[in-house]
């Protein structure tokens, strides 16, 4: 005769044998970085995924009626629950550190942003020229036109190739840009680590002209 009463799958804690291991080796890890961070989240889907197993055995176990079988279900239940603890307690330590890591991620990144933002100010300060005290702007050269008078002003600039290379004595912790600019206009044209270059600059006036009296 047909058995209308099969016995049930038999489960057990060592059905979760990988999880739990999977579980204890990534509870031992830190996470320091997105590979740690990748093997700590792929640990968390084997473990989710255990967790489910272990409540649908629970839930069918308990759902069982027939009375031969209580004492092997409850022990199966008791074994099943356990392994879902210790599941349970892996899975809230292991996002905890992911949690940890996500956030010295942000402060990393703050740090980045700030320490560009320096670089930024930094490099636009260096931008801005600092000429010598006794310094005597070149006299323009003017050319006269029927419309109007053209300046002609040619002045030095310098511009950093290799902070490195430039000699300490236009150096102080940052190139001095006072002492360049001083070199430039008493005649040097060839600074280590620096471009020297003329840059021409015109300006333009318009000739008012005064009508005569008749």
């Amino acid at each position: 005769m047909e058995n209308l009463n099969p016995s049930p799958p038999q489960s057990s804690r060592s059905d979760f044998t990988h999880a739990l291991q999977v579980a204890r080796t990534a509870m031992e890890m830190d996470v320091i970085d997105h590979l740690t961070a990748t093997s700590c989240a792929s640990a968390l889907g084997v473990i989710r995924g255990a967790v489910r197993q272990a409540d649908g055995l629970i839930k069918d176990a308990r759902t069982e009626e027939e009375a031969r079988m209580r004492e092997a279900v409850a022990q199966r239940v008791g074994d099943v629950v356990e392994a879902r603890r210790e599941l349970n307690e892996a899975d809230e330590a292991l996002e905890k550190k992911l949690t940890n890591w996500r956030r010295a991620m942000d402060v990393v990144a703050v740090d980045v942003r700030e320490h560009q933002k320096r670089q930024r100010e930094a490099r636009y300060a260096a931008t801005q020229e600092v000429q010598p005290e006794d310094y005597i702007p070149p006299a323009p050269t003017v050319y006269d036109t029927p419309n109007g008078r053209v300046c002609l002003v040619k002045r030095w600039k310098f511009s950093v190739i290799d902070l490195g290379k430039v000699p300490e004595e236009y150096t102080v912790r940052v190139l001095d840009r006072k002492k360049v600019w001083k070199a430039i206009y008493d005649g040097t044209r060839s600074i280590p680590g620096l471009d020297i270059e003329q840059d021409d600059t015109t300006t333009f006036s318009e000739t008012t002209v005064v009508a005569e009296e008749p």
